[in-house]
């Protein structure tokens, strides 16, 4: 388990650590990046299963449930979006009334935002000082809400934590999460897994 503590109120980016670039303009205006995100990042951990979405929600992570039936709604989605045969435009339909589901289940649930691990980590940065050193990140971040979470304003601890559990035959599954306890209890959240 690693652990870092804001004594201060701090806007904190969630996100995989790839994402994280510098951009760099050369004299012919060509516009190249260099990723700087795994030297930034106050936590950078594997996230045990490799490439995976994520929600972040305000609360406290509290048993073994997920809120609400995000699992059983998602996989239905996959489902029937990659195998039922439909054409291009069904298809472009039936994305656009699932993403309406999934902003109702995200409200529903107290979901601050979501990010995705797509190089398998998953990282927490002091969003305010990365924004100082690197300001072009912020136009990544402001484009891309399904990539990174800020959750703002945050004091207190935040740690990267995984979780062993047993299913109904015993066997062993793990689990990573980020969790952030704030100083006064009212901006506490935690990270769970919502997809492939």
């Amino acid at each position: 388990m690693k652990q870092i503590e804001f004594k201060e109120k701090t806007n904190v980016l969630i996100t995989d650590p790839c994402y994280v670039k510098d951009e760099i303009v050369g004299d012919d205006g060509e516009v190249s990046y260099n990723r700087v995100g795994d030297y930034e990042a106050l936590i950078n951990e594997n996230t045990i299963y490799g490439d995976w979405s994520c929600f972040v929600y305000q609360g406290r992570l509290e048993g073994d449930e997920r809120p609400g039936n995000w699992d059983e709604m998602y996989f239905k989605f996959w489902r029937e979006y990659n195998f039922s045969g439909k054409s291009s435009e069904e298809k472009k339909q039936f994305y656009e009334d699932w993403k309406k589901q999934k902003e109702q289940f995200m409200t529903e649930n107290n979901v601050l935002g979501e990010f995705c691990a797509d190089s398998g980590r998953v990282a927490v940065f002091n969003y305010d000082k990365l924004l100082k050193k690197y300001p072009c990140v912020k136009k990544f971040v402001d484009s891309h809400p399904w990539c990174a979470t800020v959750v703002k304003d945050f004091a207190g601890t935040v740690e990267y934590y995984v979780r062993t559990e047993k299913d109904e035959e015993g066997k062993e599954h793990r689990s990573a999460h980020i969790i952030g306890t704030s100083t006064d209890g009212s901006n506490d959240f935690f990270t769970i897994q919502s997809g492939l």
